[in-house]
């Protein structure tokens, strides 16, 4: 267990040393902060009762931000091991391959799970910056529908994510499994609310569509027949075989060592 944590450490030590990293680390600061800058002068004047919760409620929007970021990550983290030549390093160690893209695959969550940590830590600074700190009964359900919308992002990233990594298993090339992973997340929202649209009711069965359980406390279901039960299943299914496909490729690929 010790040589997993190891490897862990290494993959998340890789991530830091590089300054794409920390470029895209600044870039969501730098967003939320540009946030604040707007909304302060949105809500300056207006008289309407605007504090620190609100603004950590609203600066969700951002988490589209995060996921981006993820997807980076989870686009490089396997197929630049591949394009560098580095995958012969690890793999002629003593562990074994399933080992080995666990511990990127946990690497890319933790990492996402910190970026969540960050907007949220910062959303809390800027908002008590700009807007200051006020407690009502309002205030605690905006606090209450902050997380709730933070819990049903995460799990649109989470499904994103973990395609995403696919993806880098498949490809030897960073800049084609990072493209084409944010390509398809992002397209596929258009795509899933035209064929809504159109009620094509077969719509239902891509992953997308059963990632926002928002439609579901709304009572406004993207396609007729979801439910909540039904988009548990098929985004079970699809993230497993997510998972599947990444171990096959990684564990089968002929490496010369």
């Amino acid at each position: 267990m010790s040589r997993f944590y190891g490897l862990i450490q290494n993959e998340m030590i890789k991530i830091f040393q590089r300054t794409r990293t920390w470029v895209l680390i600044a870039a969501l600061v730098f967003c939320d902060l540009v946030f604040a800058i707007v909304m302060k002068k949105f809500t300056h004047g207006t008289g309407m009762v605007y504090n620190v919760w609100d603004f950590c409620s609203d600066s969700t929007n951002l988490l589209i931000g995060v996921n981006i970021c993820g997807l980076v990550i989870a686009g490089d983290i396997v197929a630049s091991e591949f394009a560098w030549g580095t995958i012969k390093l690890l793999l002629i160690r003593p562990i074994k391959r399933y080992k080995i893209l666990l511990s990127k695959y946990v690497t890319v969550l933790l990492f996402t799970v910190f970026l969540l940590l960050l907007l949220y830590v910062f959303s809390l600074i800027f908002g008590a910056i700009f807007f200051g700190f006020s407690h009502t009964l309002e205030s605690i359900y905006t606090l209450a529908g902050t997380f709730l919308t933070y819990s049903n992002q995460s799990i649109n990233i989470l499904i994103s994510l973990t395609f995403a990594f696919m993806l880098s298993t498949a490809f030897r090339s960073s800049s084609l499994s990072i493209s084409l992973s944010i390509m398809i997340v992002f397209l596929s929202k258009t795509v899933v609310e035209a064929l809504s649209y159109s009620k094509i009711t077969w719509g239902k069965y891509i992953v997308f569509s059963n990632t926002d359980f928002s439609q579901f406390t709304k009572g406004e279901p993207l396609f007729t027949g979801m439910t909540p039960g039904f988009s548990i299943t098929v985004l079970l299914i699809y993230y497993l075989a997510f998972l599947f496909i990444s171990w096959l490729v990684f564990t089968k690929r002929d490496v010369a060592v």
